[in-house]
């Protein structure tokens, strides 16, 4: 009498020399018949043991064949790091284009003429760099400016905006805006018009930061005082 794994083999080779198309696993036979066959059931005592009021926390898993399915964890592992891989750079994509478009939104109103350095390079216009005092604490540094034609409150807050956004799509400060203390992490800045001067207020987090836009401001000042 056929073992039925042969009968298998014998159905699976008349259908195909019919000239019909079979498909199917190669049968495994019992291990009696020299077959060998690894599988893994899980934990079973595990799945039994794994209750949450009275309903099983666990689900049997079939006893699929080890070899496959390592060849699959691998698999999966190895796509499941590729998919990850790819949101990431969707992810980081999506967020520099959406920059690119914040920075052309808000530097739209400003000549390319202008974007290439800060508005406090312009220091012959600069009529005083103070300390910004809250309470008698040193909180920033106020920047004074003459109304020179064509500059206002509502120009300046756009120019320093525009060179917020690009340092933001940049990630980092570039060399020619280094010295603009509206660009040091954190400043909220504010910008008056009154009696024909314009005024930038930076206000800075820390007092470090505060005492450092001070210097930094100072320092290009003075050096415009110097070429005086």
């Amino acid at each position: 009498m056929r073992s039925p794994v042969a009968f298998v083999a014998i159905v699976l080779s008349a259908g195909s020399c019919a000239g019909y198309p079979v498909e199917g696993p190669i049968p495994m036979g019992p291990a009696g018949e020299g077959y060998q066959y690894a599988y893994n059931c899980g934990d079973q005592v595990l799945n039994d043991q794994l209750t949450s009021g009275g309903q099983r926390v666990t689900t049997w898993m079939p006893c699929w064949n080890v070899q496959e399915e390592t060849r699959q964890h691998e698999v999966d592992v190895r796509m499941a790091a590729d998919e990850q891989k790819q949101e990431t750079e969707d992810a980081g994509a999506r967020v520099a284009d959406a920059l690119v478009e914040r920075e052309a939104a808000a530097c739209a109103r400003i000549p390319r003429g202008e974007r290439g350095h800060s508005p406090f390079v312009h220091q012959r216009e600069i009529v005083a760099v103070l300390p910004h005092r809250v309470a008698g604490t040193t909180r920033g540094v106020t920047v004074i400016f003459h109304a020179v034609p064509g500059l206002d409150a509502a120009w300046l807050r756009d120019d320093i905006a525009c060179h917020q956004a690009h340092v933001a799509t940049l990630g980092h400060v570039p060399m020619e805006l280094a010295g603009d203390p509206t660009l040091l992490p954190g400043a909220q800045v504010d910008v008056e018009e009154s009696r024909g001067l314009v005024t930038v207020i930076v206000s800075e987090p820390t007092p470090d930061a505060a005492e450092r836009a001070v210097a930094m401001t100072r320092a290009a000042a003075f050096s415009t005082t110097a070429e005086r």
